[in-house]
């Protein structure tokens, strides 16, 4: 960094977040290839969204409203306290690990960090999509929670992808590559659980 253009403040106040998620909106792309790994509150935020809305998809949306805000009380306090760390390294530490078969020469902090700042806004809107299907029960369509889902995880497939590109200089392909093998040890792994299951472990 040039004294012109000096490497941010490793501090965050609300107004460097605010601007930042802006910045993450409009241009992300652009905004992965300046982060500085340092700042990493966007980054909490989005593996908080990520780990409630898969806590929130476990909750019965049959409920009234009144009987399920305890239960979504313990649920975001859960995702806080066990939810980031394990989302944190489910996806930041195992792409990491990825990107490093395939050549990236990033640290572990800088994946963790790059991939948790780009489920942000997916993993706010999945989470909103979540806590509507439980809080408003039969008072807003399915369908609109669903399409909340899908679009999320459409838009953090592309944003995941494109800062692993950014971030270890990869083609678009090879940061696909990054995500297909992803899945496959997913796949792998659920696959082996299922089939120690069938023989009573």
């Amino acid at each position: 960094m040039t004294e012109e253009n000096p490497a941010p403040k490793a501090d965050e106040t609300a107004t460097d977040l605010l601007k930042d998620s802006v910045k993450l909106l409009v241009a992300p792309f652009s905004f992965f290839r300046n982060l500085d790994t340092r700042r990493y509150v966007l980054a909490v935020y989005g593996y908080f969204f990520m780990a409630l809305t898969q806590a929130m998809q476990g909750i019965s949306g049959d409920t009234a409203n009144e009987d399920v805000v305890p239960i979504v009380g313990v649920t975001i306090a859960m995702a806080a306290i066990l939810g980031i760390p394990v989302a944190a390294f489910i996806f930041g530490g195992l792409l990491h690990l990825l990107t490093r078969v395939l050549g990236g020469q990033r640290t572990m902090l800088d994946t963790i960090v790059t991939i948790g700042t780009a489920f942000f806004w997916p993993g706010l809107i999945s989470a909103i999509s979540s806590l509507a299907h439980v809080m408003l029960a039969g008072e807003i369509d399915v369908r609109i929670v669903i399409a909340g889902w899908y679009v999320a995880g459409a838009w953090a497939l592309v944003l995941s992808t494109g800062a692993i590109r950014v971030l270890n200089g990869f083609s678009w392909l090879r940061a696909g590559l990054t995500w297909l093998m992803y899945v496959a040890m997913i796949a792998a792994f659920w696959w082996l659980m299922t089939l120690f299951a069938s023989f009573g472990f």
